[in-house]
């Protein structure tokens, strides 16, 4: 981390001073580091909360965040929720899909997967890698739409087009989960239920190059990060 010189740091208490959100929400972040002064939570917390106060879908989120995972104050999924929305409603995407994930769960919003679906739908169509993932999963198990294995087979494609490990990761555990769920239902259908099994053995075989692809980027990447050479991570896109 590059330590900030005086200079810059009364530049941005200047832009404070001009109600600029985003010298706010720096400002906020020199004095949680203690980047060039000395860490005060405090003040960081203030600075937050008037960036927040000027509207700035951007520092709504942030506001949010603190209060989603208990930085700098108690934890509260309401208050989370609150200035979630607040961005939300300017189509702030990481907002949307953080509230998502609040209404799906019901925690600090009354439960609504009908709500959730409809911020995780947007959230995929403005390319959130993980909101692609939840709507495949959630067409795969008819969740919230029904079930519909050629829409979860495009959120899974459209989601491998990524360089996020985590969601590649996730991926390829969701696959071996449909794995496991073929031969469970191998057993427990029987013949009784051929064609539901046939459908779902044909959309796992629609996927696997996908997930293949996964993998392979998972492999470069693991490669990569044992290499000495320094530019090896730039070579890791999938």
């Amino acid at each position: 981390m590059r330590i900030l010189s005086k200079e810059e740091i009364n530049q941005l208490k200047r832009e404070v001073r001009n109600r600029n959100p985003a010298a706010m929400i720096k400002l906020a972040e020199v004095f949680t580091r203690g980047n060039g002064v000395p860490i005060n939570a405090p003040e960081a917390f203030q600075l937050y909360a008037d960036a927040e106060a000027t509207g700035d879908a951007e520092a709504q989120y942030i506001y949010g965040c603190l209060h989603y995972h208990g930085n700098l104050v108690e934890k509260d999924h309401e208050a989370a929720a609150h200035y979630f929305t607040l961005a939300a409603e300017q189509d702030h995407v990481e907002a949307s899909c953080l509230l998502a994930v609040l209404y799906y769960a019901g925690e600090g919003v009354k439960q609504d997967f009908d709500k959730a679906f409809e911020l995780f739908e947007f959230c995929a169509s403005q390319g959130h890698p993980f909101a692609k993932v939840t709507l495949a999963k959630h067409y795969y198990y008819g969740y919230g739409r029904g079930k519909d294995y050629t829409k979860s087979l495009d959120w899974i494609k459209s989601a491998t087009q990524t360089d996020d490990i985590r969601i590649l990761e996730y991926l390829k555990d969701f696959y071996e989960t449909i794995q496991t769920d073929i031969s469970n239902h191998k057993t427990a259908w029987g013949d009784q239920k051929q064609a539901q099994l046939d459908a779902l053995e044909t959309f796992a075989q629609q996927i696997k190059p996908a997930i293949d692809n996964c993998e392979k980027a998972l492999k470069d990447w693991q490669r990569a990060i044992q290499s000495p050479d320094p530019g090896a991570m730039d070579k890791t896109q999938p």
